[in-house]
């Protein structure tokens, strides 16, 4: 199981952000920091994001919450990326979806055709039944 490492994860998203021309203040401001001081603290490790904190940066930097916690994932979400995903999804249930129709309509097929089958070989059961009583009971008559 990965390991929590918020400090360590949230200073590699500071410092990407910091490279990508943000300000210190725009970042504190960014996370509802009142002051660049509460952000300091953080990044020194001195003390930890808030639960506020941490939304407002999930919320107006598009953190990646699975980066912020676990380190693995891109860093920042977009929403380009995240629609992409989701009709990459999308085309693969749907192709799924498509491939289980063509599975039932075949399954269907082929219940009808054992049905079928099995109504026949009842009828042969109960004529090779019956023709054999009847040449039983010839045989055991006299004539």
């Amino acid at each position: 199981m990965p390991t929590i490492n918020l400090t360590q994860n949230f200073n590699a998203i500071f410092d990407t952000l910091h490279k990508r021309k943000m300000n210190i203040t725009g970042i504190a401001k960014s996370m509802g920091y009142t002051s660049s001081a509460q952000l300091h603290s953080v990044i020194k490790g001195e003390s930890m994001l808030s639960t506020k904190a941490i939304t407002a940066l999930i919320l107006n930097a598009n953190v990646n919450p699975t980066y912020l916690f676990l380190g693995t994932g891109d860093m920042f979400l977009t929403d380009e990326n995240e629609l992409e995903k989701l009709q990459k999804e999308y085309r693969e249930l749907e192709r799924k979806h498509s491939e289980l129709v063509k599975a039932v309509f075949e399954l269907n097929e082929m219940v009808q055709k054992l049905e079928k089958r099995n109504a026949d070989l009842i009828d042969i059961s109960s004529a090779a039944i019956k023709y054999h009583k009847e040449h039983k009971d010839a045989e055991i008559k006299p004539e």
